[in-house]
């Protein structure tokens, strides 16, 4: 009976995870709340300041982890703001023994220098890692999903470098909404990401990806994509993604319209999507209703969902253009936030 109600406690609790201040105060409840509250409250650490140095944040996290070493097994998320920790801290913070850290993205660093890659490779060797948002030469083989924004056009600064034994990371997503210098990386043969495995791809504007060598094998098992269709880059033929089980489509010019109307029309009779998502800017009457047009032709198997992702006063402007959806019961509305990630079917 006791452990019956610890557990409904601990289930209450939970509905507390994003009040720091309500978690503090369960912890001095009672010692049978203590650990509970404790991991919420540390359960995602960002070291982060607006308009000041971060080095105090991590100081006062630094010291309050070596008086409570028990803390560090909560922690499994660690979003840091490079630009305002200084190398020192940095390397600090890069090689404190997280124990059970599965989740880590380091932002806002404007240069990277050999200052910042030693300590990032002590942190991406982690072994309980699972999701980054940068990655360096050398990174745990358990990281499954990869988020990669770089605005950097020097390839120099992402060859990878030769490792003995080479260790191989095969990935079940792949997320490049800006690749800069890191798409030679990613072609490189020394690079240490398997694709193979993909089941998630969001390349938006950088369609050219779907066609490099190295991402065929996964073309035949890849289930969900997105994509930002542009005139100026090659098409993406989505026959040739058999597997395909959602398509996510994001809009933000007129200009966009031909090609993106262009590959929906690559979409065999014999797919298997089930869920389109048009997100972004619809524009006139005209586009929705060739959008509309398009849409409502495909074969119906045992469901395909149709989503318009905009805010409600964009729903309500839109809704009588998708005449021919509607009727087909096959139009939704919604708004869709978050980064991409593969999500596992059960």
């Amino acid at each position: 009976m006791a452990l019956e109600i610890q557990e409904l406690i601990d289930h209450s609790i939970g509905f507390l995870r994003h009040s720091p201040s309500d978690l503090r105060i369960c912890a001095l409840v009672s010692r049978s709340w203590v650990d509970i509250a404790q991991s919420h409250l540390f359960r995602a650490v960002s070291i982060k300041a607006r308009g000041t140095k971060t080095d105090g944040l991590w100081s006062r996290l630094q010291d309050t982890l070596r008086a409570s070493p028990h803390l560090t097994r909560h922690i499994r998320q660690l979003d840091v703001d490079g630009s305002r920790l200084s190398i020192e801290k940095f390397s600090e913070l890069c090689n404190f023994p997280f124990t059970h850290l599965e989740s880590v993205a380091i932002a806002e660093i404007s240069e990277l220098c050999i200052s910042h890659g030693v300590p990032m490779q002590q942190l991406f060797s982690l072994p309980t890692l699972v999701v980054v948002r940068l990655i360096w030469s050398r990174c745990s083989t358990s990281i499954r999903h990869l988020d990669l924004f770089c605005h950097s056009h020097s390839s120099e600064a992402f060859l990878p470098i030769p490792r003995h034994p080479p260790s191989i990371i095969r990935l079940e997503s792949l997320r490049i909404p800006i690749a800069g210098g890191a798409s030679d990386w990613l072609k490189h043969e020394l690079c240490q990401f398997d694709f193979s495995g993909l089941r998630e791809l969001s390349i938006l504007d950088n369609i050219e990806v779907i066609s490099w060598p190295k991402m065929a094998p996964s073309l035949p098992i890849i289930e969900i994509l997105h994509l930002a269709p542009v005139s100026s880059k090659p098409l993406v033929d989505l026959s040739s993604l058999p597997n395909l089980a959602e398509l996510h489509i994001m809009l933000y010019s007129r200009d966009q319209w031909p090609a993106s109307l262009r590959t929906l029309s690559t979409i065999m009779p014999s797919h298997r999507i089930r869920r389109i998502v048009i997100s972004g800017i619809l524009l006139d009457a005209e586009i929705c209703d060739q959008l509309d047009s398009q849409l409502s032709s495909f074969p119906v198997h045992d469901s395909l969902d149709i989503v318009l992702s905009m805010i409600p006063t964009e729903c309500r402007r839109v809704a009588p253009y998708f005449h021919r959806l509607a009727s087909r019961k096959m139009l939704n509305y919604g708004r869709e936030t978050g980064s991409p990630r593969y999500r596992r079917r059960v």
